[in-house]
Parts: C-alpha cells; sequence; structure tokens
C-alpha cells in the first residue's frame, strides 16, 4: 500500500548527504519557524519526504523537525504519522514534537492511537471526527495515508466529502478489491466507473441503497460482487443478472445453500432454480433444486429436475470424460432416487479416475442409508 520515494539513506546524493548530515549535527535552533530561504528550501524537502508516506523517509525527516521546529503546515504530518506506524523510534520522535509543540493537542491525539488489529471502519470513523476538531490540520492528508496504509477511512471521507470522491475510491482499491462495507451510503458513488479495469471485487454489503449506479456496468473486471444487507430492488438484481450473470449465479447458489442449511425449502428451491435459469450446465445446481423438491414432497417435479442435472452431467462427461466429479455428480442424482446400482457403477467411475472418491462412500451424508445394500458391499469393503 506505501509509495516509496527515491531518496534512501544509502547516501548517493548531495542532497541526501546534506540531509544526513542537518539530521545528525543540527542543534535545536528552531530556524525552520522563521523566513528565510534556507528555511524554505528546507521544508519543500521535508515536505517531499513525509509526503508519501515512507518509513526510511519519515526516520530522516523527523529529527530535522526536531531541531528546526515545527511549522504550523506540518502539524497534520507528525499526528497522522504518530497515529498509523507501529515503530518505536518514530513514536519517541513524534511524541517529543507533540509534548514540544503541540501539548494540548497532543494529549488528545495519544488518547487516540491505537494498535492496527485493535481497528476497524467504524472506529478509525470516530477517530477521524476527533482530528477534524484540531484547528489548522489538514485532515484530507492523514485521512488518505489511513487508507492507504491502513486500508481504513474511507467512510469518514464518503460521508463528508472529504476530498475528491474520485481520488479517495481510488485510495480504496487494495489488489482489485473495493469495499463499501457497513458504510451506511444512501448512494453507491458514480465515479466507481473510473476504476472498471482495477475493479474486480466489490463489496457493498451493510449500506442504504436500493439502487446502483449506472456506472456499475462499466466494471468489466468484476468476478465478485457482495451485497449483503443491502436492499437492492428487484429492478437492480435483474439488471445485475444480465450485466454479470456468472457473478449473479455464483451469488444465488451461495444463497440456497444457506436456505439449505436452515431447512427453508421453498426459498432453496426457488433460489436454485434461479441458478439454473441463468445457467443451463449448473448440474449442482438441478440435483440441489431437486432435492428441494423432494424436501417439498414435490415428487415429480423433482424427478424431472434430476433427468435434467444427469442430461447436464453426461454432457460434461462428453466433453471431458475422465471428470471424475461428473461422475460422482451423476451418483448423487441416482442415489437421491434410491437408485443404488446405477449410484454405485457412477462410483465406480469416479474411483478409477480418481481413488479419493472411495473416502465418499464412507463419509458423504448421502450414501449413509445404504451402505448395508449389497451393491455397496465391495465399494464399501474396499474402503474399510
Amino acid at each position: 500500500m506505501l509509495s516509496s520515494f527515491n531518496i534512501s539513506l544509502e547516501v548517493h546524493s548531495v542532497e541526501t548527504r546534506f540531509l544526513v548530515y542537518i539530521a545528525n549535527t543540527m542543534t535545536t535552533n528552531y530556524y525552520l519557524l522563521h523566513d528565510s530561504t534556507e528555511a524554505d528550501e528546507m521544508k519543500q524537502t521535508l515536505q517531499t519526504l513525509l509526503e508519501k508516506g515512507e518509513l526510511t523517509n519519515i526516520k530522516l525527516a523527523l529529527p530535522i523537525l526536531q531541531g528546526g521546529g515545527l511549522p504550523t503546515a506540518f502539524y497534520h504530518y507528525v499526528i497522522g504519522i504518530y497515529l498509523l506506524y507501529e515503530d518505536e523510534e518514530v513514536e519517541v520522535m513524534c511524541g517529543h514534537l507533540l509534548d514540544t509543540f503541540l501539548l494540548e493537542v497532543g494529549v488528545q491525539i495519544r488518547k487516540l492511537k491505537q494498535p492496527l488489529k485493535a481497528l476497524n471502519e467504524e472506529k478509525v470513523y470516530h477517530m477521524l471526527a476527533d482530528l477534524a476538531t484540531i484547528p489548522s490540520l489538514d485532515l484530507l492528508w492523514v485521512a488518505h495515508q489511513m487508507i492507504e496504509v491502513w486500508g481504513l477511512g474511507g467512510k469518514y471521507c464518503l460521508k463528508h466529502a472529504l476530498g475528491s470522491e474520485e481520488e479517495t475510491i481510488g485510495k480504496m482499491i487494495y489488489r482489485g478489491k473495493l469495499s463499501f462495507q457497513n458504510f451506511a451510503l444512501e448512494a453507491l458513488p458514480e465515479s466507481i466507473g473510473k476504476y472498471g479495469e482495477e475493479i474486480t471485487i466489490l463489496d457493498i454489503c451493510g449500506n442504504a441503497f436500493e439502487r446502483l449506479p449506472d456506472t456499475i456496468e462499466q466494471l468489466h473486471r468484476l468476478s465478485g460482487l457482495d451485497y449483503e444487507n443491502t436492499p437492492l430492488n428487484e429492478k437492480e438484481l435483474i439488471r445485475l443478472e444480465e450485466v454479470f450473470p456468472d457473478i449473479m449465479c455464483d451469488n444465488y447458489y451461495k444463497e440456497a445453500s444457506v436456505y439449505v442449511k436452515e431447512e427453508a425449502w421453498e426459498k432453496a428451491a426457488a433460489t436454485f432454480a434461479k441458478v439454473t435459469q441463468l445457467k443451463g450446465a449448473f448440474a449442482e445446481a438441478w440435483y440441489h433444486w431437486g432435492r428441494a423438491l423432494q424436501q417439498l414432497q414435490q415428487h415429480t417435479r423433482a424427478t424431472e429436475v434430476w433427468k435434467k442435472a444427469l442430461r447436464v452431467y453426461d454432457e460434461r462427461i462428453e466433453e471431458h470424460p475422465n471428470s471424475a466429479n461428473s461422475y460422482y455428480g451423476k451418483a448423487l442424482v441416482y442415489i437421491a432416487q434410491r437408485q443404488v446400482e446405477a449410484a454405485t457403477e457412477m462410483l465406480q467411475q469416479a474411483i478409477t479416475i480418481n481413488k479419493q472418491y472411495k473416502r465418499q462412500i464412507r463419509y458423504a451424508s448421502e450414501f449413509a442409508p445404504f451402505l448395508s445394500h449389497k451393491a455397496f458391499q465391495q465399494l464399501a469393503l474396499e474402503e474399510l
């Protein structure tokens, strides 16, 4: 997340040698607090060192500020760096600057500091709200550094229109993921479309909007979308099905699987049906839809659905003859209909391709009621 700057402690340039010399020999004359060409040049150099947030450069700049004084324009750097970094040397130097130049504020800042593992988006939101009460503080820089270093702080920036929405979102993207989880936003920012080639995972859980901006369709590389506890209306869900059919298919399948665990069979059946509408070649969805219908005592319909599941598995096998998983899937369909001999035959095919499937005979709950059946004896004995 951290950006790096091209000045290092391996003294390779005249400027760097000068900075190291100043850092090591400067007396506490606070010359940075006075107007002079030398002070202006040094402040510009220090700003460059601190702006990028690279730890090596920070450790080079802080001793210079201790000797040269802390100008008002640098308050946010010291406060932000003190809060952000879990580094003992940096904490001591920043603490000294806070005690020397920002004593009253320093007490407040020390109370705010927490280890990263204890932080979450809500805590950082309140931390930034407290920092907003400090006069002359560049809160935007601090907030954006929190996003870059911690991956937290986006909620405050968006809710309070702190800085450019587009810039904030750009900083929030980390390894392709953009999360607005529990931001309680009334609307999803339209500027997400600007990052259509970067965003691969979008988390909008825990927000208050029912609609999505049209720019959602510009997320061409999106492979995952989580919207739990966000009340998207039916029209939006249909649009998402049209724009991102594979993603919505996976989402509905996961949703239906939850309904199965809850034994909410009507919801499970309806949701598995929706999966098969989006992706007819999803054999597992056909199988589980049939099981849900069976639980609802809709046996005729379940049989029809399972016939479709078998056809889809056969198509897979025709395309990939060594697909052990497809033979195993057929075994599940047969055993659900109590066709033990057909199930055994499919299991044998799966085991021939991949011996790991022998374990399923013993551990899969679907087969447990049939282990004593003579058609299972040989396979079961081999496993035992």
